[in-house]
């Protein structure tokens, strides 16, 4: 018999932080890296990362990781709040140790709101699918926005056409670069799983089947993505319609979402990660699909353009923008073991 991943956790610590650790484990992360390292300490567990899961070219100033450890933070205080318990975080960002923060049990009754999400946890995903134009109803959208207030940041959402249009152009044009630089599309290449015969097919990175639906758009992806197709690609500049497959992809949605947060300070853009996990679990609830687009956010450029369609706040972080619709579940994403995440003997500390 396998031993569920909670009862696997439990054995090292009780079985409300153990919830909180699982669900934080399913946090949303770049790439799908999982970098998150969790060490129990009394009532409480430490939140690091393990630095062998940098990206140093796809996130040299490790903003993306900071999202992803804020995710894991947030996503800790809901998987409690579902076991009935309750739970705040302590921002502690001390790179030199690998440490972020410090997730700790309260005595507070968890919020109705807490307890709601922290139940759609088990039921999140990422759609990189086509979604349809339907229209999202106001008071969704109402709800998403409130979700990103509570932690503090802003949720920006375009429905109007021409805007779509522009945000989509500029996603189409940062993936280009992104694809163009060889290190970079090197990072993300070494993450992606094209096979269940890949030995971490089912512990990261990005399978086939979450990257495209259908056999004959998953072939293409997978033959377009070997690296040495990719550099012959960018050599013709026919990297340029790989990319376009992005771009069509938002150009399809009937909503676009930009999370800002108040500053590029590091304890804001965890929060953003946060206050991401939140509208994300929100959208779940509400029987919609969302995808991450971070390619326009990666280069000065298209980052500032792309502030600007939304509206953006002089001084705003932007986090991420979101794909946000109706349409096809996706396969969840794998994820790395229990036991893994978990470490001992003081390695945060």
């Amino acid at each position: 018999m396998i031993e569920s991943p909670v009862g696997a956790i439990t054995r090292r610590v009780d079985e409300d932080l153990a919830r909180g650790i699982d669900a934080a484990r399913r946090a949303p992360s770049a790439h799908n890296i999982q970098p998150w390292m969790f060490e129990s300490y009394g009532g409480g567990v430490l939140l690091g990362w393990n630095p062998s899961r940098d990206l140093p070219h796809g996130d040299p100033t490790r903003h993306y990781m900071l999202v992803g450890l804020g995710a894991a933070a947030e996503s800790f205080v809901l998987g409690v709040a579902a076991a009935g318990g309750s739970a705040f975080v302590t921002f502690d960002w001390t790179a030199s140790e690998h440490r972020a923060a410090h997730l700790e049990r309260s005595d507070d009754a968890p919020s109705s709101d807490d307890i709601d999400l922290g139940r759609a946890i088990p039921y999140r995903q990422t759609t990189r699918w086509p979604q349809t134009r339907r229209a999202i109803p106001l008071a969704a959208i109402d709800e998403m926005t409130r979700e990103a207030v509570v932690r503090g940041c802003r949720l920006l959402v375009i429905t109007d056409r021409r805007r779509i249009r522009r945000a989509a152009r500029l996603t189409g044009r940062g993936t280009a670069r992104n694809l163009a630089d060889r290190d970079v599309f090197g990072e993300f290449a070494r993450l992606l799983r094209m096979s269940h015969r890949d030995p971490a097919y089912w512990r990261d990175g990005l399978t086939l089947q979450t990257l495209a639906r259908g056999r004959f758009r998953a072939m293409s992806r997978r033959i377009a993505l070997i690296p040495g197709v990719m550099r012959l690609m960018v050599s013709v500049g026919l990297h340029h319609l790989a990319a376009s497959t992005q771009q069509r992809l938002m150009l399809r949605s009937s909503a676009i979402g930009l999370l800002v947060a108040p500053s590029t300070e590091p304890a804001d853009i965890f929060m953003g990660g946060r206050a991401m996990v939140r509208v994300w679990l929100r959208a779940t609830r509400q029987g919609l699909r969302v995808h991450p687009m971070t390619a326009a956010l990666d280069h000065q450029s298209t980052r500032e353009a792309l502030s600007a369609v939304f509206g953006a706040r002089d001084g705003e972080a932007p986090m991420v923008a979101l794909r946000l619709g109706y349409g096809h579940a996706a396969p969840q994403s794998p994820r790395l073991p229990a036991d893994e995440v978990m470490v001992s003997g003081s390695r945060l500390r």
